[in-house]
């Protein structure tokens, strides 16, 4: 493909969203054409393509960090904790930490409280690698191990490390539905980074989790506005991956307020910008969410022509349980477009494989999916089972048992009822993909 093929000008009007329709889906066919040009380096997006024109999304000023004075403490800062304590002999010793704290939990607090504070940064890192381990099949597991972190950040003298730990446990309580105590701690974060002047990419990673906060709190355009003012830091330090990262969260919170076109757009920025990195998995996760927003479109057509399109780049670069999104993605188009025989299939699969590779929260969501064409094809019993066989999954989800036990008794006894049903269903299905792992996928979980 030369230079000249390639639509610039088309994929600039779709990054601003200003494509029309029919441009759009030309684009975002272009997007997945695995385009030399495309993948050439090009410079960062500005800030007026961050903030739609306006700088109303920032948070704080920027120009703080503007100086090369800056630049060259933010440096300084990051070297500082491996010349006190060797990096290596440090995270030797946080880990045997840990491993004492697992197999004596209730004496974690004394044990931590005991932590050289030199040791405390490596003892954050360890602590906060485990937590994330954890997160989607042991929620509760995950949020001990957020806590221990957060109380070993109090033992550093680096703001950073504690404001890590705090920031940490914030995002394992939303995780756990605690909305109160994660807006608490993240609140706490970020008071000490204001105070303190944290390095501006450590408070990025504080804004982007304050924008899942809000997001789950349904505060859509307080989500909006935290991830701008992060992607305009990563931008700023030419940190393509944090803003790619930025941009498909914002692309997840457009289309969750109701504005599809808009996240599409923030999506199709964050390829654009990753397609010249080495960058794998956010190409993939940019990808998926490309095809799912058009799909949420109420295009599934087109929808399942980009899937097609995205098939190389997926059996390339796709590991297990990337491709089983995919397959995932793929059935529910098929739904969409009314195969719901075929779907189910594709879905009963999909949720063996999940189960099979222990993801219950993936499983979860898929056996909600499954129950929507079980419904379309008139599976009662099908549809009860599946309903009853998940329940504990889906209230480790933050869906109401209530909820799944009155759609139980509905599918037995009042079929005749079953337009309702099936907008219930669907709304179970929307709900929980908010509280659980989504198709389009939450990047701190």
């Amino acid at each position: 493909m030369s230079i000249e093929s390639c639509p610039a000008d088309l994929l600039d009007r779709l990054e601003t969203g200003a494509a029309a329709p029919a441009s759009r889906r030309r684009a975002v066919r272009h997007l997945l054409s695995h385009c030399p040009v495309c993948r050439r380096p090009r410079p960062a997006i500005g800030d007026s393509l961050l903030l739609d024109g306006t700088r109303e999304g920032a948070q704080e000023p920027l120009n703080e960090y503007q100086s090369e004075l800056d630049r060259a403490v933010v440096r300084m800062s990051r070297a500082i904790v491996p010349q006190i304590l060797g990096r290596d002999e440090g995270l030797e010793r946080a880990r045997q930490l840990v491993t004492s704290l697992e197999h004596r939990p209730t004496e974690a607090r004394r044990l931590v409280g005991e932590t050289d504070p030199r040791l405390a940064g490596a003892l954050v890192d360890v602590l906060i690698a485990r937590s994330r381990d954890l997160r989607r099949g042991e929620p509760a597991r995950s949020f001990q191990y957020a806590q221990w972190a957060e109380w070993a950040s109090r033992r550093s003298e680096q703001i950073e490390v504690r404001c890590r730990g705090l920031g940490e446990l914030g995002n394992a309580q939303r995780i756990l539905g605690d909305l109160n105590a994660a807006e608490r701690s993240l609140d706490e974060a970020l008071r000490l980074a204001r105070r303190h002047r944290l390095d501006p990419l450590a408070r990025a990673h504080l804004y982007s989790l304050r924008a899942s906060l809000a997001n789950y709190q349904r505060r859509f355009v307080e989500a909006v506005r935290w991830l701008r003012a992060a992607a305009l830091i990563y931008h700023h330090y030419q940190d393509h991956a944090g803003s790619a990262r930025a941009l498909i969260k914002l692309g997840f919170v457009e289309a969750e307020r109701g504005r599809t076109e808009a996240g599409i757009a923030a999506t199709a920025r964050a390829l654009r910008s990753v397609l010249g990195l080495d960058a794998a998995t956010l190409e993939l996760l940019a990808t998926h969410n490309l095809i799912y927003l058009t799909a949420e479109l109420e295009e599934a057509a087109e929808a399942e022509h980009l899937l097609d399109r995205a098939r190389p780049l997926i059996a390339r670069q796709a590991d297990a349980i990337d491709r089983l999104r995919f397959d995932w993605l793929g059935a529910r188009i098929r739904r969409e477009l009314g195969a719901a025989d075929d779907a189910a299939e594709r879905l009963e699969a999909v949720r063996q494989s999940f189960t099979e590779h222990e993801l219950p929260y993936e499983a979860a969501l898929v056996a909600l999916d499954l129950a929507v064409a079980y419904r379309q094809l008139d599976r009662w019993t099908d549809l009860t089972r599946l309903l009853r066989q998940t329940a504990d999954l889906f209230a480790n989800l933050g869906v109401p048992r209530e909820s799944l036990t009155a759609l139980g008794l509905l599918a037995e006894a009042e079929q005749a009822v079953s337009g309702d049903l099936l907008r219930q269903l669907m709304s179970t299905v929307r709900a929980a993909r908010r509280r659980g792992p989504a198709l389009a996928l939450d990047l701190e979980k």
